[in-house]
């Protein structure tokens, strides 16, 4: 198949696709060389994020498992619980920020300028400030009581309260339209 007829068929660009799939290769090898493991963590978020967007084009082309990228990426090794920052993606903003490790969500992204509501002042005690993890959830401090009595079984699809957790690495976060 000629690249135009690739193209046409599928509304992909195969160059783009190509470049996308050399670039999270090479950040594979960096993250392989890396020894940093704020560093390290980051960009294994970032090559996942890649590597399903890759994967979902080629799926949707219906290129054959030999023609599709492989992408894997060694898993971080913790040897000690992350101290200091972490990295926040805020969605559907695509804000990125620098959290620390003591400091809520909602007190990080309010100090950023990024507009989460919170009728309660931060409180836990009235669920507005709901936010839905899309990657990263297991850097997360642990449930509190308050998230578990207002999210119920909201905890089970990835919801968590923006002034009750607190992140350890990187995450990414969506907040929802009724929470700004």
């Amino acid at each position: 198949m000629t690249k135009e007829i690739f193209d046409q068929k599928t509304g992909i660009d195969a160059d783009l696709l190509a470049h996308e799939t050399a670039i999270t290769r090479r950040r594979t090898r960096a993250l392989d060389n890396c020894t940093d493991e704020s560093l390290r963590e980051i960009l294994q978020f970032t090559i996942a994020r890649k590597s399903r967007q890759i994967k979902a084009s080629a799926a949707s082309v219906d290129l054959p498992p030999i023609v599709r990228p492989r992408m894997t990426a060694k898993p971080v090794v913790r040897t000690a619980p992350l101290s200091g920052a972490g990295v926040v993606i805020f969605q559907p903003m695509n804000r990125q920020i620098t959290v620390s490790a003591n400091t809520t969500l909602l007190a990080n992204a309010l100090k950023a300028g990024i507009p989460i509501r919170h009728d309660c002042g931060g409180k836990g005690q009235c669920g507005t400030c709901r936010v839905k993890v899309v990657n990263g959830g297991n850097n997360l401090t642990p449930f509190t009581p308050p998230e578990q009595k207002l999210l119920a079984i909201l905890l089970n699809q990835s919801w968590r309260l923006a002034c009750q957790v607190k992140a350890r690495g990187p995450v990414a976060v969506n907040v929802p339209p009724s929470t700004k």
